[in-house]
Formats: structure tokens, C-alpha cells, sequence
């Protein structure tokens, strides 16, 4: 591995504002999102890959030689920055303090997404004979609803085996299925709050414009919620702590602390009503559907994501990660009927499958031996509340790229977002090893 040159173009991928986008009709996902496709695309073909991108901009991908058996799947996108006042160093910027390299996306999945070029490039620089064939399928919007992969569906088929490098080593061979979906009101108010920056993120600051903002301060103290006054703009900031929902138990939702203040004031109106009955300030839709979990994934994770309220137009949005056994399909119904009984209205966003792939299966073995022989420890089969690019086609599963084996800590979708470098050369030898197995017979 060429440290220096993978180091250097994940620096590179990371100076991109790869955010969505939508607001230029030729560009679907973002110009910025476009360009920074575009140029992983040029690395693919310098390294020696066959490439193909989607006349639509939505998509791409790169073929080993081989006939094509397998994919890897990883996405360019990122969500919001948050607070950029909070950063460390610009989160566009790719700087590198104490051995790791800062940008929004730089875990998730910029620098995993380098790694495995560079694995692809050395073993093609080797002259390893590809029996079976890999295609490393490049999206641009996993946080923000996979038409990438709809776009790719509908002109090319799957290969048969896949895994994405969204997550943590060893296997996640289960995941929770997932529904995104928003909640709206049209009353009349006389105070505005805006907060969250997606569904898959739980919220670190949300503003609220009123009247109460006195006896706002006052419940807040009471309450230990950290927040701040903007004089200026007559404005109360509450803050929280950013994560991503499949580690919602380590956030704090800054929205819901606002929303059990406000009503605690006198501040509402039914959408807060609703929010404040059915999430209050827990992580698991209690107040909706009563506690569920099941032995595979734990609890169900629902998380507040984004509000806007203003006079005549309410909006909140939801995301709900629901463990494997649980009815899927009833649960939306209660979650709807439960909205309309606020008199709102309910529309869903996003709605994806559950995944379970079989931990026996032969390509997943390959994984886990690939695994066991770099980090020496026994490859554990995860079951988690993702909603990874594992989902598009059957026997694929996530692998990595977090040794947390090995002490890597997650700051995915966190401010200040981070590659600790000092896994860089583990996790290469992992995809080495992984890629040469599955490609060598």
C-alpha cells in the first residue's frame, strides 16, 4: 500500500461539499456531489478499472477483469456539516491534526471508499488474475433516499454476492428495517423553531423565535438542558449531541428537550402535542407503539429528526429503525393513525427492507476468515440499525470499515468527524485479503 497516495486522495475526496442537493435540475443530487463522483471515477480509471457513469449523474461504477460475481458498494455523499462553529478545522478542509484526518464524510465513507481503490489497484499492479470479477458500484444518495441504487436497478443488474464498507467489522449479516416519514401541521402560530439536519441523525441544536423565551430559560435550567440566548435575534438556541440513529442511545436529541420545555411553558400547538405524547424525550416511540424489541437487534430506535414550525405550516421528521421480527407494515399503521389523531397529516419518505443473509453462507466465510487473519480475534456477526447500501440485493451484507476491535471510535455523522490513521494499514490488509479470497476462484 502507497500510504502517502491513499492519504493524499482521500484529502482530496474530502474537500468536496458532497452534501444533497437538489436545488439544479441537472445536477439531481448536487453539482458538488456530481464533481466529487466524477473525480473518484477518474482514480478508478488511473488505477486501471473499466468505468461506467450514469449519463443521469445519479451513479457509477468500476470493473475489475473477470466475469463480474461480486460487488462493493460505498457512497460519496455526506450529510450536513452541523454547527460549523463547532469544528475543529473547516469540515470541507481534509486537515490532518494528531494523526487523523478531519472532514464530514471522512468515516462515512470517504476514506473506507480510497482504501478499497487502492486495494483494487495494487492487486491489478500485481498481476492478480480476477476468476471472478469485482464491480465497485459508487453511489451519491445513501443518506438521502438510494435513488442512486433505483437508477442503477433499473439499467443493470446486481451481482450475485456484495458487501458495503458502511459500518464496523466483522459482518453485519442483519439489519433493521427502516421508515423515514413526516408528520405536518397547518395552525396558526406566533412563534417559529427549526432544528436537525436529516432523518438519520439525531439533532445538536434547534432554535426557537417567541414570546416565552423568559420562562423558556427558566424551565431549561430546571431541566440542566444546555443552551444559549441569541440577544440579537431574540432567539434560544438548544444544544444536544449529534449522532448517527444506529447509536441513538449515545445522542442527545435536542429537539425533544426543546419540545418538553415549550409545553411545560405553554408553548405548543398539536404537532408538538403529537411529538411530545408519542416520542417525549425517549429514544424508542414508546408513547405510539409501547416498548418492542426482539433477540436479533434490541430496541427500536425512533428518532426526531428535523422541525420546522412557523404560522400555517408544521413539519416534523421521523426515522424509525425496527428490529427484525417486528411487523413492519403494522407498526406504519399505528405510527400513522396514531399522527392523524393529532389531525395531521402523515407522508412516508423513505421506506426500506430488513436484511438477513446467513452467517454459513460461503461468501460471508471468506469474509470472516480475511478478518480473523489480519486481527487475530474471532470475527463477530453484527446485527445493527443500519440502513446500508447491504439492503439493495440479497447476500449482501456490511463489513467494516471501524476496527473496533482494535479501539477505532465512531464519530460518524458527529461534528468533527474523523479517520484515525493509525487504522489505515489494518484495514487495507482486511479488503486485501477479502478481495484476493473472493476473487481467486
Amino acid at each position: 500500500m502507497e500510504r502517502v497516495a491513499v492519504i493524499n486522495d482521500a484529502i482530496t475526496l474530502l474537500q468536496f461539499p458532497s452534501v444533497y442537493d437538489d436545488s439544479q435540475p441537472e445536477y439531481p443530487f448536487g453539482q458538488s456531489n456530481y464533481e466529487c463522483l466524477v473525480y473518484f471515477t477518474h482514480l478508478c480509471e488511473q488505477a486501471g478499472l473499466k468505468v461506467y457513469l450514469d449519463p443521469g449523474k445519479k451513479f457509477a461504477f468500476a470493473d475489475t477483469p473477470g466475469p463480474i460475481t461480486t460487488a462493493i458498494l460505498g457512497h460519496l455523499d455526506v450529510v450536513d456539516t452541523g454547527d460549523l462553529d463547532a469544528w475543529l478545522v473547516p469540515p470541507f478542509s481534509g486537515a490532518i491534526i494528531e494523526n487523523k484526518l478531519y472532514g464530514r464524510g471522512a468515516q462515512d465513507m470517504k476514506v473506507p471508499m480510497v482504501i478499497i481503490l487502492h486495494v483494487l489497484k495494487d492487486l491489478l499492479a500485481e498481476g492478480h488474475e480476477f476468476h471472478q470479477g469485482i464491480r465497485f458500484i459508487i453511489g451519491s444518495d445513501e443518506e438521502c433516499g438510494f435513488e442512486c441504487m433505483k437508477a442503477y436497478e433499473r439499467d443493470f443488474a446486481f451481482p450475485q454476492f456484495g458487501f458495503t464498507p458502511d459500518g464496523e467489522f466483522g459482518v453485519g449479516n442483519i439489519e433493521t428495517s427502516l421508515i423515514e416519514y413526516d408528520v405536518y401541521g397547518d395552525e396558526i402560530v406566533d412563534f417559529t423553531i427549526c432544528g436537525g439536519v436529516g432523518y438519520n441523525t439525531v439533532p445538536d441544536q434547534v432554535t426557537y423565535q417567541g414570546k416565552k423565551c423568559q420562562q423558556l430559560m427558566e424551565i431549561l435550567q430546571q431541566q440542566g438542558t444546555n443552551y444559549e440566548y441569541d440577544a440579537e435575534n431574540q432567539a434560544i438556541i438548544v444544544f444536544g449531541q449529534a449522532v448517527h440513529v444506529c447509536e441513538i442511545e449515545r445522542g442527545v436529541n435536542a429537539i425533544q428537550l426543546l419540545i418538553q420545555a415549550l409545553i411545560q411553558c405553554g408553548e405548543t400547538c398539536q404537532l408538538l402535542e403529537y411529538i411530545q405524547a408519542g416520542f417525549g424525550v425517549s429514544t424508542n416511540s414508546e408513547g405510539i407503539n409501547g416498548p418492542l424489541s426482539d433477540q436479533f437487534c434490541g430496541n427500536l430506535a425512533s428518532n426526531v429528526g428535523i422541525i420546522e414550525v412557523r404560522s400555517g405550516y408544521q413539519r416534523v421528521g421521523m426515522d424509525l429503525r425496527i428490529p427484525i421480527l417486528i411487523d413492519e407494515a403494522l407498526l406504519l399503521t399505528i405510527h400513522q393513525n396514531f399522527a392523524e389523531s393529532y389531525h395531521l397529516r402523515f407522508a412516508i419518505y423513505f421506506n426500506d427492507r430488513k436484511l438477513y443473509v446467513d452467517p454459513k453462507a460461503a461468501f460471508v466465510q471468506k469474509l470472516v476468515s480475511s478478518y480473523e487473519q489480519v486481527v487475530q480475534q474471532p470475527c463477530q456477526f453484527l446485527a445493527t440499525r443500519g440502513g446500508s447500501y447491504a439492503k439493495v440485493a440479497p447476500n449482501y451484507v456490511s463489513f467494516g470499515a471501524l476496527l473496533t476491535d482494535l479501539g477505532e471510535v465512531s464519530t460518524v455523522h458527529q461534528v468533527n468527524e474523523h479517520y484515525d490513521l493509525r487504522y489505515l494499514e489494518p484495514t487495507y490488509q482486511i479488503y486485501y485479503q477479502a478481495i484476493k479470497e473472493i476473487t481467486a476462484h
